[in-house]
């Protein structure tokens, strides 16, 4: 069972703090957007683990914290982290700029989105000031326009990440300090089903849906971190890591195995793996010096490696082979700061 560091790829100067991350559904690509100004994306092909390409922003369209990819793996879509937060489409086939669309002056800084391919529409959490409501704005990709937005009351700081289930019918928004709870929205309404806080304590950082038993995960900042097992809003139960495993900011899933990978914002960075089965941690895997503080991560469509984004200028990608399986696996990623 390998569950070990493979390699890892520096970017070039200026191509610094990869938090964004998407993967091709065909697993040729990886992409990784850059907290920079203006943004850059950074383009890796996985079979021979190399650099391609770099693709730079306009100015203004700054510090990309967050992207998903459409089913057909045709266009890719980077949130920004401004005010107001823009949202910039690249189209994958020539890896160019499309077009870009800017939210409303309270919509600001996309720390977290998710797809929904059924309807063709994402969603993208939005900050406005602290002690002030958030929004979840709707983004119609077919038209590429902003739709509309929702607005939580309760949520009165960023989202700090977001999952949707496997069947596009609920997407799960993570809020993060000073108030740490989950709000569960109903897709085909755009409407709030629920919302719980956490008892424990942790700000939550990144998060995944599991299938496989209908629940999400949710990894937290802290000395050690927490994770725990959620039905939508129904806490299930809570693990607590080991010391030195501190700060999980990003989470990837492996439906084959039935198990979750946390990269931590340590020196070096660390990956835990987490059992989902048994709900427990199995192994650690720890990175070489430099490779610090992980951001994001993605896994490949057959869950044979896992590619994580450190947290440094300039960046740095750091492949991780997982345990060999005999089918695809589907993939569920988030990472956010």
């Amino acid at each position: 069972m390998p569950f070990e560091r493979v390699n890892a790829i520096t970017f070039a100067a200026g191509e610094d703090y990869p938090y964004a991350s998407i993967i091709d559904p065909t697993g040729e690509f990886a992409y990784f957007g850059c907290a920079t100004s203006p943004g850059r994306v950074v383009k890796i092909r996985l079979s021979d683990f190399s650099q391609v390409g770099a693709l730079i922003f306009n100015p203004g369209e700054n510090n990309l914290y967050t992207a998903v990819i459409d089913a057909a793996g045709e266009f890719a879509y980077f949130g920004c982290q401004t005010s107001p937060a823009r949202v910039v489409k690249i189209r994958l086939s020539d890896f160019s700029r499309v077009g870009a669309i800017t939210f409303e002056a309270d919509e600001n800084s996309t720390y977290c989105s998710v797809l929904d391919n059924l309807r063709n529409k994402a969603y993208f959490g939005a900050a406005t000031v602290v002690a002030s409501p958030s929004h979840i704005v709707k983004v119609d990709l077919a038209t590429f326009t902003r739709e509309g937005r929702l607005t939580d009351p309760f949520a009165d700081a960023n989202y700090t990440a977001a999952v949707i289930d496997d069947t596009n019918t609920e997407a799960y928004f993570l809020l993060g300090s000073p108030t740490e709870f989950i709000a569960v929205i109903d897709l085909a309404t755009f409407s709030l089903v629920c919302e719980s806080g956490f008892d424990t304590m942790g700000r939550p950082r990144c998060g995944i849906y599991n299938p496989a038993d209908l629940k999400t995960y949710w990894g937290s900042d802290g000395s050690p971190h927490n994770v725990w097992s959620v039905i939508r809003c129904i806490e299930t139960s809570t693990t607590k890591l080991f010391t030195g495993e501190n700060d999980a900011y990003c989470a990837i899933l492996d439906t084959l195995r039935n198990k979750a990978y946390f990269g931590h914002q340590t020196t070096p960075g660390k990956v835990v793996e987490v059992n989902l089965n048994n709900f427990t941690k199995e192994r650690t895997l720890e990175f070489l010096p430099s490779e610090d503080w992980i951001n994001t991560a993605v896994i490949d469509p057959m869950a044979r490696f896992a590619y994580f984004a450190c947290d440094t200028s300039p960046g740095i990608i750091v492949k991780v082979a997982l345990d060999v399986p005999s089918k695809p696996c589907h993939l569920m990623l988030q990472g956010v700061d």
